[in-house]
């Protein structure tokens, strides 16, 4: 049997593990530059309800012109905290984050997708507690908020 976001939630915000808090996207000038380093990043795709269920599916972008995209994503629909991460154009990813149970036990949703040049792919999330056999269907957890294109990385 899995968690839910209640066995969770109260201790996830002040134990969260191993995550980038971001909490609301990445600062990006009008030029679509970070910083002064040329990395060049632009928004693609944003969800429009980020604290409702999210099914596995597949968002079409064309990211042929991109090294990489960065997402932006929630571990669950009642978490405001939000985590970033980076992958490359062509691979398999593992959207996840831990925390710790009520009990003290490590948690971990998570939710496997693939990028490729004419979108991404997210699968349906799982969730697992330390112990325990990992449950599929969590449709509330890590949940895709935004998705940027970049380029200029090296």
């Amino acid at each position: 049997e899995g968690m839910t976001e209640e066995d969770v939630i109260p201790k996830a915000t002040e134990t969260m593990l191993g995550c980038v808090k971001i909490g609301g996207g990445l600062a990006v000038d009008d030029t679509g530059k970070v910083s002064s380093l040329g990395i060049q990043m632009k928004l693609l795709w944003v969800n429009t309800n980020p604290t409702s269920n999210f099914n596995a599916q597949t968002i079409s972008l064309d990211l042929s012109q991109y090294d990489r995209i960065g997402i932006d994503y929630r571990i669950g629909t009642t978490v405001a905290e939000e985590v970033y991460t980076e992958v490359l154009v062509g691979t398999k990813f593992t959207l996840t984050c831990t925390a710790l149970t009520s009990t003290s036990l490590l948690w971990a949703p998570f939710r496997l997708g693939v990028v490729n040049s004419t979108g991404v792919s997210f699968e349906t999330a799982y969730s697992v507690v330390a112990g325990s056999a990992a449950v599929s269907g969590q449709l509330g957890y890590v949940i895709p908020v935004r998705i940027y294109g970049i380029k200029g990385v090296q």
